[in-house]
Formats: structure tokens, sequence, C-alpha cells
């Protein structure tokens, strides 16, 4: 009995070490299989990650090459003052860019034909661009097909549905050669230029000419000098936008300039102003009339005659009682005056207009200067006027 106990015994814990063998064996897979996943996970990783950094060296090297490009201008030999878009080409060229080849075409051969009806080209001079467009990263040139097109330009240029070049224009001056004081219009038609505007042809007449006369009478014009623009000026929108101001449109599109700076010529009256010097000689103390010359020469004011008058003399005693003066001395403008708008605009704060368009001058105390009061016959100090 005891030896079957024995082996029984022995039979039992030979199965429990079997069992705990199998258990041991089992973990072991089970570590062997999870670190199998965990080295293939790294390796495809690192194969992924290492595949990543490749291609961005790949993507870095590629986009450090130029692009490479073809450049073709279309031009139009028939408007040699055209804009000028070798500035544009300049500047295509200074980017890093790899230039493969370059053509200049004419409108008049086939190859710019094609190009003009295929990529829709509505204004010559232009400049395409070909190639590796979208890598070269050309800013200012518009996208058409497989094409970079250049469409800003500048006046003048070729309009292709017209067949007309736009922006040249005619300016035609009518001036009075016996009017020296008169305002130089070529000023004028310089700031025209320096805005932008393309003077393709230039003439100056005299409003004694024939044709000087005949334009003078074909638009209403009264005052010279003056300008008349061709309706290619229309083109110019600063311009187009801003004549209200400076004149009219005619009903042939011509553009008339109305707005004179003075001094001008009225066809009807001379717009010179008359200077009268209103004095008191009684008055030792008493400023000089004088002094207000400069003051009209800054505002622009020319004169075509000036006098002294007395208040003592018959015409200063007609000029005080017309006028209502009560402050001496003072001076009288004519009614010319009114065409010099920044002395307008100040006037009423130092005198007034009267009803036959006289200038009168009766705040005297800005001058800051002795004057007389000849209704009291009171002499006011310098420091009574600043005051």
């Amino acid at each position: 009995m005891a030896e079957d106990d024995e082996h029984e015994h022995g039979h039992e814990h030979k199965h429990v070490i079997h069992k705990e063998g199998k258990k041991l064996k089992i973990g072991f897979d089970y570590i062997y299989i999870s670190l199998v996943i965990v080295l293939a996970a790294v390796v495809i990783y690192n194969s992924i990650n290492i595949g990543g950094i490749s291609t961005k060296l790949e993507t870095a090297k590629e986009a450090a090459i130029p692009a490479k490009i073809q450049i073709a201008t279309i031009g139009f030999s028939k408007c040699s003052d055209c804009f000028d878009i070798s500035s544009i080409v300049d500047s295509i060229k200074n980017g890093k860019r790899n230039i493969t080849s370059e053509e200049a075409l004419d409108l008049s051969d086939e190859k710019a034909q094609q190009y003009v009806v295929k990529y829709k080209i509505k204004k010559l001079p232009t400049v395409l661009v070909f190639g590796e467009i979208d890598k070269a990263k050309i800013s200012g040139l518009v996208k058409e097909d497989d094409a970079l097109i250049f469409t800003d330009l500048k006046l003048p240029y070729l309009d292709i549905d017209s067949g007309e070049v736009k922006g040249r224009v005619s300016a035609i001056s009518i001036s009075d050669a016996s009017c020296g004081n008169c305002s130089d219009i070529s000023l004028f038609i310089f700031q025209v230029k320096e805005s932008g505007v393309k003077i393709a042809n230039e003439t100056g007449l005299d409003v004694g000419s024939l044709y000087g006369k005949e334009l003078l009478q074909k638009y209403s014009i009264k005052k010279i000098p003056t300008v008349i623009f061709s309706k290619d000026i229309d083109a110019y929108d600063e311009i187009k936008q801003a004549w209200s101001q400076l004149g009219t449109v005619e009903s042939d599109g011509s553009y008339v300039l109305r707005t004179i700076t003075p001094p001008y010529k009225d066809l009807d009256k001379n717009r010179f102003v008359t200077l009268i010097l209103l004095d008191d000689k009684s008055c030792d103390k008493c400023y000089d009339p004088t002094l207000h010359k400069p003051i009209l020469a800054n505002y622009g004011v020319k004169l075509i005659e000036e006098k002294t008058v007395d208040i003592s003399d018959a015409a200063g005693k007609a000029l005080v009682a017309k006028y209502k003066i009560e402050l001496v001395p003072t001076i009288i403008l004519s009614e010319d005056a009114d065409a010099y708008m920044s002395l307008k605009q100040v006037w009423t704060t130092v005198g007034t207009v009267e009803s036959d368009g006289t200038f009168v001058f009766r705040n005297v105390a800005v001058m800051q200067r002795a004057y007389k009061n000849l209704t009291s016959g009171s002499i006011i100090e310098a420091q009574a006027a600043q005051g």
C-alpha cells in the first residue's frame, strides 16, 4: 500500500512538472512573438521615416533647381512708341529661372498670330512664358492654358479687336503772341505728359491764324491760352474722371480746356486786374498802400494797370462816396480779380465785392500799420490796430 501511494504520488508530481513546463513554454512563445512584432514595427517605421526623409530631400533638391522656362515677346512694328515691355522681360530674367529659349515676334509673323488666337491676347506688345510656369512663380502675369501672359499694359498699346493704337493723343494749343502776361499753356501740357499721357502730336496756333480762328468758332472758345486734346485722351481714366473740373468733352470727342489759370485773355474782355491805390497824403503816419502789391502777387494776381489816387482829389472823393469807404489807405481792384480763385476765397475776410464787381479792401487793421478813420478823422496807431 505504501509503495502504491508513493508510486501514485510520484506520478502526480511528474504531471505537475509537465504542466508547469508547458506554461513556461507558452509564456516564452508569447514574449518571442511580441518581440518579433515590435521589431517588425520598428523596421517598418524606420523604413517609412527614411523614405519620407528621402522624399523631402528629393523635393528640396528639385526645388533648388531653377525652373526651366521659355520666353516669347510679341510686338507691333508700326507702334514704336507703344508700351516698352523690356522691363517686364528683364524682371523675369532677374529671377532664379533657367531661360532655355527666347524669341521676339512681330504681329505680322504667323506664329505670333497663332499665339494671339490660342491665348486670347487682346493687347500688344506682350510677353508669354512657357515651360515650368508653376514652379517659376512669376507675379504680374496671367495664366492662360499652358502659358503665362502679361496683360497689364500701360498706354499706348495696340488694341487687337479694333486694330487701333490706343493712347496716342494729339494736342493743339491756342494762344495770343501779343499777350505777354498770359499764363503759359505749355506748363499745363507738360503736367498732362507727366501724368502718363502720350502726346504723339503737338501743334501750337496763334489766335489770329486761320485754323486758330476756325477752332475758336467750332468749339465756342472764349478764353485763351487753351488746349484741345484729341478724343484719344479718353483712354486715360485719370484724365477722363477729372476733366469735368477742367473743361468740356465735345460732340466729336475732343477735350477742350476751359478752366484757365489767370492771367488769360477773354476774347470778350481782357482778364487783367487794374489796381487803385487810395491814399491820404495828409496822414504822415498812415501805412504805404503799395504794401499790398507783394501780397497780391502771392495770390498770382497780374496787374495790367496801376493808379495812385488821393482822397483829396476829385477822383478820390468820388471813390470814397461811391463805395462808402471809411478807412484809408486802402486798395480797389477791378472786377477782373474775380478770375483769381485763391484771392476770392480770402477776400470775404478782408473786403467786399461791390454790385459792379469791384473788389474793395476794408479790413485795413490786418495790415498792422497806422491808418485813418475818415468818419472821426482820428488816426489809429499800429499798436491799436494789432489789438
